[in-house]
């Protein structure tokens, strides 16, 4: 409790910082940005994530919130295209995962490398878009590739 409380404050002040970041965010001229980072927060913060993920990786969520700050920051002051890159590089990982998260989930179908797939994109994100902020484990294309082998069909 006391560990869950301590991350509390963080957690939610990241969580606030990185909406801000995203109102802030001119539309239409990022409107792919934005629908990128809206599915972001929608899969770290839906209604139950305080109690449905695991310990270990909810200790990072500011780390990842924090993180889409950064982001945004850096594409208002000049990276679109990096930003671009980025985007083009982790979009068929998502597509992928949400294909195959939806397949499991309507065949009750847990599979723990599919889970691990998902946190380590929440990684390669932060690897892509704000590597100052560091990933907690070692992150690229052939990791994903290496992970996704692993996944049930």
């Amino acid at each position: 409790v006391q560990d869950v409380t301590a991350l509390l404050y963080p957690l939610f002040e990241s969580y606030h910082a990185a909406r801000l970041a995203l109102e802030r965010l001119p539309a239409p001229r990022w409107q792919h940005v934005a629908e990128d980072v809206q599915r972001q927060l929608d899969e770290l913060v839906p209604p139950g994530f305080l109690t449905n993920t695991p310990w270990h990786w909810l200790q990072h969520f500011p780390r990842y919130l924090r993180a889409i700050e950064v982001r945004l920051d850096k594409l208002l002051h000049g990276g679109q295209t990096s930003d671009q890159r980025g985007l083009a590089d982790l979009e068929p990982w998502i597509e992928a995962y949400t294909q195959r998260a939806q397949a499991h989930q309507q065949r009750a179908v847990v599979d723990n490398h599919l889970v691990q797939f998902r946190w380590m994109l929440e990684e390669f994100r932060v690897s892509l878009f704000a590597q100052q902020l560091g990933t907690s484990l070692p992150v690229s294309g052939k990791r994903l590739e290496k992970q996704w082998d692993k996944v049930q069909s």
